[in-house]
C-alpha cells in the first residue's frame, strides 16, 4: 500500500515545482505598459515584444486617463513604461509623466515619438524619462532597451552632444523663469511683430512691452530679438 502513497507524494512535489517554476519564470520577466492614442501602434509594439519570452505586456491604453487609473493601482508591478510623446485630447506624455512623478521609482521610463529633436530629447530627461526614441527604432534595439536599460540616459537616434546637454537645460530652466507676461511678449516677438503693433494687442503700453522684451533678453543670456530667434528655432523650445 505505500506504493501509491508515494506516487501521490511525488505528483504533489511535481505540480508544486512546475508552479513554483512558473511563478520565478513570471517574476524575471520585464513587465510592460504601453500608453499610445494609435491602435495599429500598439499592436505593431505588442508583435515586436511579444516575440521575446522575457518581456510581458501587462497592459495597453489608447486613453492617458485610463493608463493613469492603471498605473495608481499596478505601479509597483510595472519595470517599463512606453509613452507616446503626443496622446489624445492634446495630452503630453511629458506632463503624464510628470503627474506620476511620485510613484516613479524602479521603473523604466521610455518616451517614443514620430520625431525626435534636441528640445524632445532635453525635455524628457528632466521629466524622469530615461530614454526618448524615435519609432523609427529597429526592433532589436528595442528589445535590448526593454530587456536591459540603459547606465544613463539614452535617445535614438542621438540628437544630442553630451556638453550641449548643460546648454539646452540651461536656456530650459530660463524660459521655465519668465512671468506669464514675459511668455506673452516673447509669443508676440515669434510673430515678428513691430514693438507698437504688438503692445496694442496685448493692451500694454510700449514702455511695458520694451521692459519685459529687455527682462527675456537678459534672462536668456541674448541681445536682440534676431539672436533670440535663432535660439528658439535652432533646438525647437516653446513657450
Amino acid at each position: 500500500m505505500i506504493y501509491p502513497i508515494l506516487g501521490i507524494y511525488a505528483e504533489i512535489i511535481r505540480v508544486n515545482i512546475a508552479k513554483f517554476s512558473n511563478s520565478i519564470s513570471s517574476m524575471l520577466k520585464r513587465r510592460v505598459v504601453i500608453c499610445d492614442d494609435h491602435q495599429v501602434v500598439i499592436e505593431g509594439l505588442k508583435m515586436i515584444l511579444q516575440s521575446n519570452s522575457t518581456i510581458e505586456i501587462v497592459g495597453a491604453f489608447l486613453d492617458p486617463q485610463e493608463f493613469n487609473n492603471y498605473w495608481n493601482i499596478h505601479y509597483t508591478n510595472i519595470d517599463v513604461v512606453l509613452m507616446d510623446a503626443h496622446l489624445k485630447n492634446d495630452v503630453s506624455g511629458l506632463d503624464l509623466k510628470y503627474k506620476t512623478a511620485r510613484f516613479t521609482s524602479g521603473c523604466y521610463w521610455v518616451l517614443f515619438s514620430s520625431f525626435v529633436d534636441k528640445y524632445l530629447a532635453v525635455q524628457s530627461k528632466k521629466m524622469g524619462f530615461h530614454a526618448c526614441i524615435s519609432k523609427e527604432i529597429p526592433a532589436p534595439r528595442l528589445i535590448q532597451l526593454i530587456e536591459f536599460g540603459s547606465p544613463d540616459f539614452y535617445s535614438f537616434p542621438d540628437v544630442l552632444d553630451r556638453p550641449e546637454i548643460g546648454v539646452i537645460e540651461s536656456v530650459l530652466e530660463s524660459l521655465a523663469s519668465l512671468t506669464k507676461a514675459e511668455k506673452r511678449v516673447l509669443n508676440k516677438l515669434k510673430e515678428g511683430k513691430r514693438s507698437k503693433e504688438s503692445a496694442d494687442e496685448l493692451n500694454v503700453s510700449v514702455h511695458t512691452f520694451e521692459t519685459h522684451k529687455k527682462n527675456i533678453f537678459r534672462k536668456l543670456n541674448v541681445n536682440s530679438t534676431a539672436e533670440l530667434m535663432s535660439l528658439i528655432d535652432d533646438y525647437k523650445f516653446i513657450t
